[in-house]
């Protein structure tokens, strides 16, 4: 009766030649997907929020060992000279849910915990009074983290900057696949 570890024996190696059995190539790969250019982030950013105008503009493109993000930064302020109310907005395209995951942010996609939703997307607060920010983060499309940091500022400004952007139009540039 030891016929049968044997002939299981068979059938993996037997799988395993022909490739129709490995639970290791079960998991689809992610598809690639190429990060949007600076400049078409930063098209997305308001150019006031609740009365402060748009300061400075900014960003970078970085990647290594095959993998890019592009962060565009936009900064609000009545006057860049003086202490006050200032907002900083950031819009980060990982290219993939994976990046999004491997990055952190695994907490907007299918699946997470995100404190609560704004918009309808995944968010998180963040109000630590001591220090005078107040911050929100949504993830759109399962790629674009959108982070709005108010120094000095309400919350509600920080959720103000969000609703400036086009959420739409960027969750359906996340949907267009790469060229």
């Amino acid at each position: 009766m030891r016929v049968f570890p044997f002939v299981v024996l068979v059938a993996v190696l037997a799988a395993c030649e022909t490739g129709d059995a490995s639970e290791a190539d079960s998991t689809p790969a992610a598809p690639a997907s190429e990060v949007v250019t600076l400049e078409a982030l930063q098209s997305y950013f308001p150019d006031e929020v609740e009365g402060l105008p748009k300061a400075i503009e900014g960003g970078e493109v970085e990647g290594a060992l095959g993998f890019e993000i592009t962060r565009a930064t936009a900064s609000y302020t009545e006057n860049p000279r003086v202490m006050g109310t200032t907002l900083v907005l950031n819009i980060l395209d990982m290219g993939s849910p994976m990046m999004t995951e491997r990055m952190g942010y695994g907490w907007g996609l299918d699946g997470g915990t995100p404190d609560t939703t704004f918009a309808g997307y995944p968010a998180t607060y963040s109000d630590p009074a001591e220090r005078g920010t107040r911050s929100v983060s949504i993830i759109v499309g399962e790629r674009f983290l959108i982070e709005s940091n108010g120094s000095f500022a309400s919350v509600a400004i920080a959720e103000s900057a969000i609703r400036g952007i086009n959420l739409t139009a960027l969750e359906a540039l996340a949907a267009t696949p790469a060229e």
